[in-house]
């Protein structure tokens, strides 16, 4: 068993379970994270991990990268080589090596108006890497070739902001959820071409709210998943939909 806690951490992973770092709680058997040999405990300045002793040790844990932002970050995600990693905040998407930590892109909209904030709430890779897509506060997914730091399309028709991004593994689509209760389906080789619109409709929502916080598209690319705020998991068959 291992304990972890810190910023961001949201649930432990499968055989892990949280302790929190100043603990003297009885996780397991009176636990005292303190008395642990140096050889069964990780520690930072905000988090711990302790192994148990009597169980096979089959991973470890390290900190190998701080990467500081000048802004909340909103999200982030690995390219499907797991080379590189986007985060998302305020105007702004970086891009990082996750080998050295170096910031290797910076991508921003200089288009956009400049008053107040505009966080970029959802990022995605196309499975080739080559591109890269943001969903932001003003409802706007934006297409980005990442060689040439440039905008090469626009997707444009949800009325709220944009909660998440996913590509197909194909990269022939990309979907898209948001805060106005639909998911989007685009076809990227057709810029042109209306959004597949997937809405919740239910009049059972809970609050009434069921703005779609999170998406993914299955790997054959027939089904699409939307999380929403009213704590449903919809799943479509949208190709007969």
């Amino acid at each position: 068993m291992v304990g972890i806690t810190g910023p961001g951490v949201h649930g432990p992973p499968p055989g892990l379970a949280v302790v929190p770092a100043t603990s003297q709680g009885a996780f397991p058997d009176e636990l005292d994270i303190h008395n642990v040999p140096p050889e069964y405990k990780r520690e930072g300045t905000d988090w711990c991990a302790v192994f148990n002793p009597k169980v096979k040790r089959v991973l470890d844990v390290q900190l190998v990268h701080n990467l500081v932002h000048e802004s909340v970050v909103c999200c982030v995600r690995f390219s499907s080589d797991g080379k590189y990693l986007v985060t998302g905040c305020n105007r702004t998407a970086q891009i990082y090596d996750t080998k050295t930590g170096a910031k290797t892109c910076v991508l921003t909209d200089e288009t956009a108006g400049k008053a107040g904030d505009l966080y970029i709430r959802s990022v995605c890779f196309s499975p080739d890497g080559k591109l890269l897509a943001t969903g932001a506060e003003d409802k706007q997914i934006r297409i980005w070739d990442i060689s040439k730091k440039c905008i090469v399309r626009v997707f444009d028709s949800h009325q709220q902001e944009i909660y998440s991004l996913d590509f197909s593994l194909d990269g022939r689509l990309i979907v898209s959820g948001s805060g106005d209760k639909t998911a989007h389906i685009w076809d990227m080789a057709n810029a042109d071409a209306p959004p597949k619109v997937l809405t919740i409709n239910d009049p059972d929502s809970l609050n009434g709210d069921a703005g779609v916080t999170s998406v993914a598209i299955s790997p054959n690319g027939q089904f699409v998943a939307a999380g929403s705020l009213d704590t449903v998991v919809r799943i479509w068959d949208w190709t007969s939909c």
